[in-house]
């Protein structure tokens, strides 16, 4: 109960502060700044898989209502929790996600932490910037925006991710 309850309070924190500070920060040409896949990433990994995929359409779903985007939130949050299992299980036995419970840079490593989330949030960034812009012509562009704003994503959830995980 208590850990549902500091989920829920998470999952509220980071939306706030995606819907509030995030999504004014405009890094044109680069592309938007998100910190909420943070968040996704550190839902327990033993989450059922349905809910966890529930849970990131829900979350996307929800920024896009507020941030009038059509679904491009909702499309990327459920690639990245789709994905999420198979990531995880290229490096980690079922045995190693039970003891894990919800990943972060102390459990993980810094080094196994980076190459997960950064993967996933490439996946992530790549759906938000396909659909965004699936043009043809606009295919350099795209892989500039895809490369540069998932950088910048990564080192930002970092940061804030080593700022506020209890040791």
């Amino acid at each position: 109960m208590k850990q549902t309850i500091g989920l829920v309070l998470s999952g509220i924190a980071f939306m706030l502060l995606e819907l509030g500070l995030f999504s004014r920060i405009s890094m044109s040409p680069l592309g938007p700044l998100m910190i909420y896949p943070l968040f996704l990433f550190r839902l327990p990994a033993t989450m059922p898989k349905g809910w966890y995929l529930f849970t990131g359409f829900a979350f996307g779903l929800i920024v896009d209502l507020f941030l009038q985007t059509g679904g491009l939130h909702a499309a990327a949050a459920s690639a990245f929790c789709f994905f999420r299992p198979a990531v995880f299980g290229l490096y980690f036995t079922k045995d190693d996600l039970e003891d894990m419970g919800r990943p972060s840079i102390t459990r993980l490593g810094l080094a196994k932490f980076l190459l997960n989330f950064g993967i996933l949030v490439l996946i992530h960034q790549l759906f938000f910037h396909l659909y965004a812009m699936f043009r043809a012509d606009l295919m350099v562009m795209l892989g500039l925006k895809w490369i540069t704003g998932s950088l910048l994503s990564l080192v930002v959830m970092v940061l804030i991710h080593g700022l506020f995980v209890r040791r």
